[in-house]
């Protein structure tokens, strides 16, 4: 796998040693990815600056900031990180700044601080893909959109603020939209092993509708495995939808090829 974050990674599991790795395979800012040697924070201009960083991040699909790691050219080459004398007290200085200085507000943000051998911090910020954009810097009365385009943010035109605004609503339509039809294909029982639902759940990541496909590869894997339910003494096969796993006491899940679950229960 080419390392290009550490976005597969939990971030409460974040070590030093993932960090390092960021400098051992060459990972670049991206459009995913920044990284800044400090945190400055404590005057108006800093917070502006901060929060212009983190709604570009919200605005352009979302991504990591990685706070404590110098860099060349993009580059990241050495992580020293910066001092931190309460680690609670700094996560909810930055969570408050976030919350009170961007609106709509960014749900799903999250914050770590990874203690180094050095006796410094490093801090990860994680930001979610928005479904509630764009979002705007308000601090001081601001009204600032920016939008991140490779590794550089920039503000956002009158026309990009607008497409904003049409690519979110076009996003809750085709999730309302795969809803009703995957509802309908259950009562016209297509796919399924039994009529008599119960119980449909939908789960369905933000990134569904964009270029990310199921690959059939990885699912045809024996470390595949969907595991919301126990299906001790089923099995699973493919359809043109994906791939669905079903268990004897009658549920099964589908996984759709836009990475969407949908679980399902009868009696």
């Amino acid at each position: 796998m080419i390392l290009v974050s550490l976005m597969h990674i939990p971030i409460s599991q974040i070590t030093e040693a993932d960090l390092q790795n960021l400098i051992t395979n060459s990972v670049s800012e991206s459009r995913f990815l920044d990284y800044k040697e400090q945190l400055h924070i404590q005057q108006q201009s800093e917070k502006k600056e901060f929060l212009s960083d983190i709604s570009a991040f919200a605005n352009s699909g979302g991504g990591e900031m990685i706070f404590g790691v110098s860099e060349t050219g993009g580059q990241a080459v050495s992580i020293n990180g910066i001092p931190v004398t309460d680690p609670d007290a700094l996560k909810l200085q930055i969570e408050n700044i976030i919350r009170t200085g961007i609106a709509p507000r960014i749900y799903g943000l999250q914050t770590e601080i990874i203690k180094l051998t050095n006796g410094n911090s490093a801090v990860v910020i994680r930001i979610p893909q928005s479904l509630n954009g764009p979002h705007m810097v308000t601090l001081s009365g601001s009204q600032i959109f920016t939008i991140r385009n490779s590794a550089v943010k920039h503000p956002m035109s009158v026309s990009e603020i607008r497409s904003a605004f049409i690519a979110n609503n076009a996003l809750r339509e085709q999730t309302r939209n795969f809803c009703m039809e995957r509802l309908a294909a259950i009562k016209l029982n297509e796919g399924t092993l039994d009529s008599g639902v119960q119980l449909v759940l939908h789960v369905i990541p933000l990134s569904s509708f964009g270029d990310s496909m199921l690959s059939t590869e990885v699912l045809d894997s024996p470390k595949f495995y969907l595991r919301d339910f126990d299906t001790t003494g089923g099995d699973y096969r493919f359809n043109l939808d994906g791939v669905y796993q079903y268990a004897k006491w009658q549920a099964f899940e589908q996984a759709c090829r836009l990475y969407s679950v949908v679980p399902q229960w009868t009696n």
